[in-house]
């Protein structure tokens, strides 16, 4: 190497003997050496780092990366590594420092927004957690499923159906505006329409997904929330009926009651015909999907 100063490849291979005969402190100088001759490089740098974290040496190694990040500004990166780092040590304080950087020359980046979604989550402050993830979402460039799985990872299961079930729900509602039609999405959407007790827009959502089993839960819901909402005209009607079937023979002018009118005439209890419906609406679900 003495003899070829300006083979580069020495030094990495030189360090690497060194690295193999567990000297981590020689193969750090050998680096040392070749930064002075090259400058400050990401190869170099990240492979000091990594050595001065075999030697237990956190704060060398985070040094690394300040001084790549100090050349760079404008690598999101290290900043981001930095960030890391600090949030591990609970230095909430100095990891916002290195978003801000971030924000500062990537501001469209949605990873940004999710980043700081967690710190405000650690640093309790929810209201801020709540939009940098809403940003976050809205973003156009991202993968439905990523976001379906940052979304997931936000929140536990009892958050997101109970406790911050708002929040969460208006958030599903923003990844269904650049993810309608996505299957993943339209099978977890149509869980949460489930659960907002929204059982007609579940059903197109289900179906979409051709997810029979669901699909029949909501519309058996739907169907059941239409009978109980219109129970009042259902009974209206049957008495109706009923009492045209009571109007002497002389006075109705042989007026031929239609097959589906006398079976609600013979059925005067609307719980019997509430039953009917619920067989019928039954039957039509499962044809639906039998010719899908």
């Amino acid at each position: 190497m003495n003899q070829h100063p300006d083979k580069i490849d020495y030094y990495y291979q030189l360090s690497d003997a060194y690295i193999l005969a567990e000297n981590i402190p020689s193969a750090i100088e050998v680096l040392n050496r070749l930064e002075k001759r090259i400058g400050i490089q990401e190869a170099t740098s990240l492979q000091k780092q990594r050595l001065w974290t075999a030697l237990g040496k956190e704060d060398q190694a985070k040094k690394e990366i300040e001084r790549l990040a100090e050349t760079m500004p404008q690598e999101q990166k290290y900043n981001a590594i930095l960030a890391e780092m600090c949030m591990k040590e609970h230095n909430y304080k100095q990891a916002k420092q290195y978003y801000d950087n971030i924000l500062k020359y990537h501001p469209n980046d949605e990873y940004i927004h999710f980043s700081l979604a967690e710190y405000y989550k650690q640093t309790g402050d929810s209201k801020n957690a709540y939009e940098s993830l809403k940003t976050g979402l809205q973003q156009s460039t991202m993968e439905c499923r990523s976001k379906l799985q940052i979304l997931a990872a936000s929140y536990s299961t009892e958050e997101f159906y109970h406790s911050k079930s708002k929040e969460a729900f208006e958030l599903m509602d923003i990844v269904m505006q650049t993810c309608d039609g996505d299957p993943a999405a339209a099978l977890f959407y149509g869980d949460v329409l489930m659960r907002q007790e929204k059982y007609k827009e579940a059903m197109d959502y289900f179906e979409l997904k051709y997810d029979d089993e669901n699909y029949s839960k909501a519309y058996k819901q739907y169907r059941k929330e239409w009978v109980e909402e219109h129970i009042g005209w259902i009974v209206f009607v049957i008495l109706a009926l009923f009492m045209i079937k009571l109007v002497p023979y002389k006075y109705s002018n042989h007026i031929n009651i239609p097959f589906t009118s006398s079976i609600l005439i013979i059925a005067p209890s609307y719980k019997i015909w509430y039953s009917g419906i619920l067989y019928f609406s039954t039957c039509r679900s499962q044809l639906k999907f039998s010719t899908l």
